[in-house]
């Protein structure tokens, strides 16, 4: 298996993971147009078979998707769930010029990776998308409780420092059993916070992930429906912190959730590598490098 070294630098020019607390005012600018709405879909299987090695006392598991690329946590057993991720990263600029129209998404989020997960078809995330379209780029934030679209919420510019995370409430209160979707651009200062329910007929969340994907046109999870990737040159994230229900925390690399999973983008008919996370430095920093377009 073929691991890419990251090509840029982990810093991120002021940002750290920070979690953003419940009740915190929604601030965000009007959202921008879209042509169409974008889903982000659970991974699509690629044709690369899936392999495990032995990391820091979890199993390392490879696996090839279609439209994700980056690392996911799953519970060992259902009864075993996330309720946090959360992540730190700087919008990468996407090249127009090499692909005239092409489309990505960076974010963190809870559910979706069903790879022997016995996961459902939820998926919440909070993220920023990149869109070239004739050559042009544009870039927003948005929130996402699929099998519904994403939401947009402000624009956004690259090398804006970002803060995103979901958590999921499993106390008693107001907001038992909802979603927690929270992202900052640090750099302008707009952020939302807001609480949603889940939009599938069922959420496990047996997974948690940090993710660079290609985003979809329809909400079937089916091949034909992923968009052309983008090339985002590559997008370093710091700061991935996940956390389970027993309340155990760390990055992805923990003894709390024995397996994870790094994911790499691959073309679903000729098998080329689009997109490759590379180490995980303390399970936490790592950065997610573009290699050619779908």
């Amino acid at each position: 298996m073929h691991i890419a070294r990251p090509l840029r630098s982990f810093a991120v020019a002021g940002i750290s993971a920070i979690t953003i607390l419940a009740g915190t005012a929604a601030i965000a600018g009007p959202a921008p147009s879209s042509a169409s709405a974008l889903y982000t879909a659970p991974p699509v299987q690629g044709v690369s078979p899936a392999a495990c090695i032995g990391v820091g006392g979890s199993a390392m598991c490879f696996l090839g998707s279609g439209n994700w690329a980056g690392y996911s946590a799953t519970a060992d057993r259902p009864s075993t769930s996330f309720i946090n991720a959360q992540v730190s990263f700087s919008v990468p600029s996407v090249n127009c010029a090499a692909t005239a129209t092409g489309y990505v998404s960076h974010w963190a989020g809870l559910g979706g990776f069903s790879h022997g997960a016995g996961n459902g078809t939820g998926l919440e995330a909070a993220g920023v998308t990149a869109h070239c379209a004739g050559g042009t780029a544009s870039y927003h934030a948005w929130w996402e409780t699929y099998p519904r679209p994403q939401a947009d919420v402000f624009s956004v510019n690259p090398g804006d420092a970002i803060s995103s995370g979901v958590s999921y409430d499993n106390s008693p209160g107001v907001h038992k059993g909802q979603y927690h979707l929270t992202l900052t651009d640090r750099t302008t200062g707009r952020r939302f916070s807001l609480w949603r329910s889940c939009a599938a007929p069922r959420c496990l969340n047996t997974s948690a992930e940090v993710i660079s994907s290609a985003p979809s046109d329809a909400n079937n999870g089916l091949a034909g429906s992923i968009l052309p990737l983008a090339d985002y040159g590559a997008a370093n994230f710091v700061g991935a912190r996940i956390t389970n229900q027993k309340g155990q925390a760390g990055g992805f690399i923990s003894r709390a959730w024995p397996i994870f999973w790094q994911v790499n983008q691959e073309g679903l008919s000729s098998g080329h590598t689009l997109a490759t996370p590379g180490p995980a430095y303390g399970g936490q920093a790592f950065a997610i490098t573009w290699q050619r377009a779908s």
